[in-house]
């Protein structure tokens, strides 16, 4: 007679191993049809995207080595970001407190100080921030 521990072996190889799961309120897909997957999730294996589906499909299929993510985020697999800001920002991270909203960070902190910029100013934050855009594209 089997064992349960035989049993559980059997159903953990079943799983092909991913390195990453990424679960998400919606998974906004690249496809011809930009589907929006409710409860979605992301499987990832190396650097490569290896499916996109519902959470529940994904959990059945693969074994991740680690999860991230969660209800309240927005999943976009394939999609590339290029909109960067490369004035500015370089030389603003760090300097507005994490721990306010949206409109002080904009209006009380960024745009005041976004003012006070000069021309040279401003050459020199784009100079300053391309190394990080090279290194990492989207960030």
């Amino acid at each position: 007679m089997p064992s349960a521990d035989a049993g559980a072996g059997a159903r953990a190889s079943r799983h092909e191993p991913v390195d990453l799961l990424i679960r998400a309120g919606h998974v906004v897909t690249m496809n011809p049809r930009r589907d929006i997957i409710r409860r979605g999730a992301v499987a990832v294996r190396g650097n490569e995207i290896a499916a996109v589906g519902p959470e529940a499909d994904l959990r059945a299929r693969y074994e991740p080595a680690a999860e991230a993510g969660g209800d309240r985020f927005v999943a976009t697999p394939g999609l590339v970001n290029s909109h960067i800001h490369i004035t500015g920002e370089p030389l603003t991270r760090g300097y507005v407190p994490d721990d306010i909203d949206f409109a002080e960070n904009v209006f009380g902190w960024l745009c005041p100080l976004y003012a006070s910029y000069t021309a040279a100013g401003e050459a020199i934050c784009a100079r300053s921030g391309l190394p990080d855009k090279a290194k990492y594209p989207t960030v």
